[in-house]
């Protein structure tokens, strides 16, 4: 499923009807305003074990506050989210995720390592190609340290 187009920081709008369909069938959309709904499936990285997470997170954070999930809702989870991601990744390390995000590739001898923590995505379209989990590109685009979100 091609979530990402290679070289821009888009989703596919292919994607999000089966993804939606995805979440339909764990919980209702009615419980999500259609913008909210868009965000977290673009913070999943089309990755259907963070799309589940991030679900789960808002429905969590909306039974506290309000009755619909919004985009505050949603911008809430992805702040808990880079608290999370923050924590595994040192800001040393920036430098090597930005050539990343910008070559959309990884050398070998690293890339078991940076695909088993999620901090990098692997996808097979036309090509295979790499790029950074979207929780990282926001992290380290709040840094100052140039990177496509």
């Amino acid at each position: 499923m091609k979530v990402i187009q290679r070289f821009y920081s888009v989703v596919s709008l292919a994607v999000v009807s089966p993804l939606n369909k995805v979440i339909a069938g764990r919980v209702s959309l009615d419980l999500f305003e259609s913008d909210a709904l868009d965000e977290i499936i673009k913070s999943s990285g089309g990755v259907l074990r963070e799309l589940c997470k991030n679900v789960q997170h808002c429905c969590l954070l909306s039974m506290q506050k309000v009755e619909r999930i919004n985009v505050a809702i949603v911008k809430k989870m992805l702040a808990n989210l880079c608290n999370q991601f923050t924590r595994q990744v040192p800001p040393n390390t920036y430098p090597k995720y930005r050539q990343i995000n910008q070559t959309k590739w990884i050398e070998e001898e690293e890339r078991a390592r940076l695909l088993s923590s999620l901090n990098v995505l692997e996808y097979i379209n036309d090509e295979l190609w790499y790029d950074l989990h979207p929780i990282l590109k926001i992290i380290i685009s709040k840094t100052g340290v140039t990177i496509d979100v």
